[in-house]
């Protein structure tokens, strides 16, 4: 006989309110349902299994962490919370990329007006392939499939100051008008 699912395991994320509903309701009902696979209890064994930067040095420069019961992975940072970047495990995981971005990586990503987590995993395999000098869509051929509920926070580590924001504290990465 197999083990029961503990209820107190399972994360339900509350309800849109209007404001979210207003800007965020062209997102698919399921990105705001189904909760991140990636538990507080694995972020030790995941951090250990992958490399988040670059600089082997900088690692300690960087905590995971799991996203919390009202946390949803489209809504955008905030002034008020702007200290923290989403990641697909499967951006360091399978395709290798690192933080800091890349100042190529930076530019598409302004000019295209999206963070990180909003670039499908494809787009990130043809960004490697640029930065790399690879043959154009040969770097990533196979399909991941369930990828956006494998999700977690990666913040700067205390008294570190996250790339991602400019002197006053607001997103450098994406400026919304």
């Amino acid at each position: 006989m197999g083990k029961k699912k503990s209820c107190q395991n399972v994360k339900v994320p509350r309800p849109l309110n209007a404001v979210e509903q207003g800007l965020y309701g062209w997102v698919e009902e399921a990105i705001f349902t189904q909760p991140s696979v990636v538990l507080v209890d694995s972020l030790p064994e995941l951090r250990r299994s992958m490399r988040l930067t670059e600089d082997v040095t900088a690692e300690g420069d960087y905590v995971l962490e799991a996203a919390g019961l009202s946390d949803r992975l489209p809504i955008r940072a905030n002034r008020d919370s702007p200290h923290f970047l989403w990641v697909y495990q499967e951006l360091y995981t399978r395709l290798g990329v690192c933080l800091p971005f890349t100042d190529f990586q930076r530019e598409v990503m302004t000019r295209c007006r999206v963070a990180m987590s909003q670039l499908h995993l494809n787009g990130w395999a043809i960004m490697r392939t640029f930065e790399r000098g690879r043959r154009l869509f040969g770097s990533f051929e196979e399909s991941i499939q369930e990828f956006k509920w494998h999700c977690f926070k990666v913040l700067p580590s205390p008294g570190r100051r996250a790339f991602w924001l400019d002197d006053e504290d607001s997103l450098l990465l994406v400026k919304m008008k």
